[in-house]
């Protein structure tokens, strides 16, 4: 809302401020509510539902909304965070997927050994309605390399069995962002979850809080500076306690043990 009535940004989309400006600020109706713990997966789950309703109101058509796209942008943080689990996962499936090109791509260039029934698939069939290159591969003897000229061969290799592992590229990556989209909970589990711990000096588990702020209402102080030194590793403990994230908890905790048997 501050994006698109506020007189810096708000006339980048004239449409929408235009109508704000004549009619006044939207009055709002809450249809319902959800709390989330994980941020990004708030993230995913909003910007999902944004495009949802972008198109079943034909958002973008200009005699039915205001939006100019149908696709709603994350945030820099969590853009950043999901690109990478998307290259993460993205690059393990092809390291599995791109097995059997390689195996084709080694066979041909050594012009010896013939393709298997499985991989002569792969190359013909599998991506034909995908291949801009099928009819120089319909058109190339995979039972007799010499009765291929060495343009043939350079071709298929640089060419279409290139494009097939590109089709094989983009269809993963789009699978992967399809499924993260819709599975953001499933994926990113407590990646982005700030609760944090406070825990005593016997090691255990005090309280758990949400934010920063609720920990300064209950200990009646103004800035946190000294548990968020704690919890960014700069020094041991603020106000006879220690301080973690929940998300870190696992991974910190053989070390707080060590510290408190010490």
């Amino acid at each position: 809302m501050k994006e698109h009535i506020n007189k810096i940004n708000g006339p980048s989309n004239p449409g929408f401020y235009d109508a704000y400006k004549r009619l006044g600020e939207p009055e709002v109706e809450i249809l319902f509510e959800k709390d989330f713990t994980n941020l990004l997966e708030r993230e995913v789950t909003l910007s999902s539902m944004e495009r949802y309703f972008i198109n079943i109101y034909d958002a973008t058509n200009p005699e039915c909304g205001y939006n100019k796209r149908n696709t709603s942008p994350f945030t820099p943080g969590a853009k950043k965070i999901i690109d990478e689990k998307i290259n993460e996962i993205t690059q393990n499936l092809l390291d599995e997927r791109l097995k059997d090109y390689e195996v084709i791509k080694e066979k041909l260039l050594n012009k010896k050994e013939l393709l298997n029934p499985a991989e002569l698939f792969f190359i013909k069939e599998k991506f034909r309605e995908k291949n801009a290159f099928q009819n120089a591969i319909d058109h190339f003897d995979f039972y007799n390399y010499e009765n291929n000229s060495d343009y043939d061969l350079e071709f298929l290799i640089d060419d279409a069995l290139r494009f097939i592992k590109h089709i094989i590229e983009t269809d993963t990556e789009k699978e992967v962002e399809d499924y993260i989209n819709n599975n953001a909970d499933l994926v990113f589990g407590n990646i982005n979850d700030n609760t944090i711990l406070k825990i005593n000096q016997l090691g255990e588990i005090v309280k758990e809080y949400q934010s920063l702020n609720e920990v300064c209402e209950e200990l009646n102080i103004v800035r946190p500076d000294n548990i968020r030194y704690v919890l960014r590793g700069r020094q041991k403990m603020a106000y006879n306690h220690y301080w973690m994230y929940k998300k870190d908890y696992e991974e910190k905790k053989k070390h707080l043990e060590k510290d408190l048997f010490n």
